[in-house]
């Protein structure tokens, strides 16, 4: 399952990747406005080895119980127990077009 609110994007996923560390208890992504998307989740992030991150992407959330992604410019958005990869979505823009990336 996918869930989206704005330009953040959590992707269900089966399990954690390995070489993930615990870096909080708070999910806060900030948006391209500068507002930030909050959930209240067991966060997780690459273990950085000389200056590498491991895994390759970003952030990871696992939620243990319904609870809510919540932004001051989106309806909030319930969110059930599970395991996410968090992704944003990028726009970015040429002279020709707008592009939507998903990082």
């Amino acid at each position: 399952m996918i869930y989206r609110q704005g330009d953040v994007i959590l992707e269900e996923i089966n399990k954690l990747p390995k070489g993930l560390i615990l870096s909080g208890k708070k999910l806060m992504v900030e948006g391209e406005t500068g507002e930030v998307h909050t959930m209240e989740a067991d966060v997780f992030k690459p273990l950085v080895v000389r200056g590498i991150p491991l895994p390759e992407y970003g952030e990871y959330a696992v939620v243990k119980h319904e609870t809510q992604i919540v932004h001051s410019e989106h309806p909030s958005l319930d969110i059930p127990p599970g395991t996410y990869s968090v992704r944003r979505v990028r726009t970015y823009i040429s002279k020709r077009r707008a592009v939507a990336v998903w990082e």
